[in-house]
């Protein structure tokens, strides 16, 4: 082959898929296998369906696994009780922050009322011995019907976003306080997706209008349906929405916020999905199959998973997540495969790179000043930290005093406080 000719690949590659055994008890039934990405931290949630018929020591109880995704290292984190720490409720989805862990109510089981309850506990160290999370607080809802699975996004750097059949709900992380916003459709939200101007939500029924539209600037609503109606999830990336239902994948551009593309792919009643980089991610309901869309290039990978999707529900759902292309679903197993290097043209980088890992394991490579920089088991980061510095009394002049700064240090000062003795 010349060597003026690209390297293409033909599409018969096969990308790595892996599992790890992360939950060393076996149990038959789960009412969640939930995943999230943070700081390079995956976090795995599994809950054990509750038995109040006959009630064993572990029913109910919430287990978090987490993975190092440099060192592959992988830690039994916190294991969380049904009734003390959960407060009997279901996890729906969890989201997770430099500080805390978020997690949303499914449903809840408490003095016989439904609530939408979003669950705050504070994130330990790696290397604690402790199963033990502190929990901050339940903040809950009241709604007339609950409806939707309990999933939780990022609508903006404090708040999160959550469903119920009347409202959207928003969660300021700083004030913890629930801002709902009525649509008064009694509209059972399947999926949801924030995007940059709008939040979109596909119905859990067959019948139109099959999406309902969440202007984020007028807080106003409106509706509009898919060219089919069977149930749909929904996710965003780069000004787009995406659509998943029965055979079909619809591409929405946000700016027009109509369907500008279709493409016909033979997954099921689809149960989540992901959308990253140019790729979308789709597990489907009652199925062991997996697809991977490329959008850009119109192809599309599948593969059998070792186990089953259960359909979704409050009662059994799968969250799974993306980051740098590695996908990770969590049932019986952890699944991750790595389509990171999946491309029907492989350039390589598009400028001279290095790569540098910076993390606790490499501190000895670097210098650096501990009041500014601090690493961490995945990352290090740059912040501001404290100088110090005590004022003379000057000689010559009565009640007054001076401080001399060094050069070094006056270039860091972007704030100045005066203390008293």
């Amino acid at each position: 082959m010349s060597e003026h000719l690209l390297p293409v690949k033909t599409g018969n590659e096969q990308f790595p898929v892996s599992y790890r055994n992360i939950d060393a008890t076996t149990f038959d039934t789960y009412y969640c296998g939930i995943t999230c990405v943070h700081n390079a931290i995956l976090f795995c949630v599994k809950q054990i369906i509750y038995n109040q018929y006959q009630p064993v020591a572990y029913d109910g109880r919430v287990s978090i696994d987490i993975v190092n995704l440099f060192t592959g290292e992988l830690k039994h984190y916190a294991e969380l009780d049904y009734f003390t720490d959960m407060d009997r409720v279901t996890v729906g989805d969890i989201k997770v922050d430099d500080n805390y862990i978020y997690m949303c109510s499914a449903y809840s089981a408490n003095n016989g009322q439904d609530y939408r309850r979003i669950l705050v506990f504070k994130l330990k160290d790696w290397n604690s011995s402790s199963l033990q999370l502190e929990r901050v607080g339940v903040y809950g809802f009241t709604p007339n019907n609950l409806g939707g699975t309990g999933k939780l996004v990022w609508y903006d750097r404090n708040t999160l976003v959550t469903t119920t059949s009347q409202d959207i709900l928003m969660f300021d992380t700083k004030r913890h306080a629930f801002t709902p916003y009525s649509h008064n459709m009694n509209w059972d939200a399947r999926d949801f997706a924030v995007g940059k101007d709008y939040v979109v939500f596909t119905k859990d029924s067959t019948s139109s209008p099959t999406v309902l539209i969440f202007n984020k600037t007028t807080k106003a609503f409106s509706t509009m349906s898919l060219p089919t109606t069977t149930l749909a999830c929904v996710g965003y990336n780069n000004g787009k929405f995406f659509f998943a239902n029965t055979n079909y994948l619809y591409i929405m551009d946000e700016s027009t916020m109509t369907v500008t593309e279709t493409r016909n792919i033979p997954w099921a009643i689809p149960a989540n999905i992901c959308v990253s980089d140019t790729s979308v991610y789709v597990l489907s309901s009652n199925s062991a199959r997996a697809y991977i869309h490329d959008y850009v290039h119109n192809e599309t990978q599948s593969f059998l998973l070792p186990w089953t999707i259960p359909t979704l529900s409050t009662t059994d759902n799968t969250k799974s997540s993306v980051d740098e292309n590695f996908w990770f679903v969590y049932r019986n197993t952890l699944m991750i495969c790595d389509y990171s290097g999946y491309s029907k043209y492989n350039f390589g980088y598009k400028y001279e790179s290095i790569v540098v890992l910076c993390n606790v394991s490499n501190i000895q490579k670097f210098s650096y000043d501990p009041r500014f920089v601090t690493f961490t088991e995945t990352f290090m980061f740059v912040h501001d930290g404290d100088i110090e510095y005590i004022f003379e009394p000057v000689e010559e002049i009565e009640h007054v005093k001076s401080v001399s700064i060094s050069k070094s240090d006056y270039r860091f000062i972007n704030s100045i406080q005066f203390k008293s003795d």
